[in-house]
């Protein structure tokens, strides 16, 4: 796909707080990676496992509601989750968003724990797509001491 080719999809999985939206944020500071507009975009889960994509369509209506009609709704991120809600669970649509996102720089950053619960042939097929248009597919998956974390989500 134009505007992809030789570019790395890096894709941040892990548990909840485990660490990812530190590791989104260090990387998407870092020269060359892009980090996409909305933590959490579920790019490819919400294509993948055809019986959660309701869930996250939803979640994403519902947040680009409360942003366009908050008191507090900044226009960028009501723009941000009207491109995500009008891209479904379309590959094509995605891609198409992502070289859009990428522009110059060498790779973009797509953290979304809820990657954590695809299986094997799910990421098999991630790689397949990714390669597809032209990108290397690359996985970061972060995990924590499970009674750490759940003193963190305790606090």
């Amino acid at each position: 796909m134009e505007g992809l080719r030789g570019k790395t999809q890096i894709l941040g999985v892990g548990a909840q707080k485990a660490g990812t939206s530190t590791l989104h944020r260090y990387l998407e500071k870092a020269p060359g990676i892009c980090g996409t507009p909305l933590k959490e975009m579920y790019f490819f889960d919400s294509w993948l496992m055809p019986e959660l994509a309701g869930a996250f369509e939803r979640i994403f209506r519902r947040r680009l509601e409360q942003a366009e009609t908050g008191p507090n709704g900044p226009a960028g991120v009501a723009r941000r989750l009207r491109a995500r809600v009008e891209m479904a669970d379309t590959p094509t649509l995605c891609f198409r968003y992502i070289a859009a996102q990428i522009g110059d720089r060498s790779s973009l950053m797509d953290s979304t724990p809820g990657y954590s619960i695809i299986d094997h042939k799910g990421f098999e097929t991630i790689r397949q797509c990714v390669s597809d248009v032209g990108m290397r597919p690359r996985i970061l998956f972060v995990i924590r001491d499970p009674v750490d974390r759940y003193c963190r989500r305790c606090e």
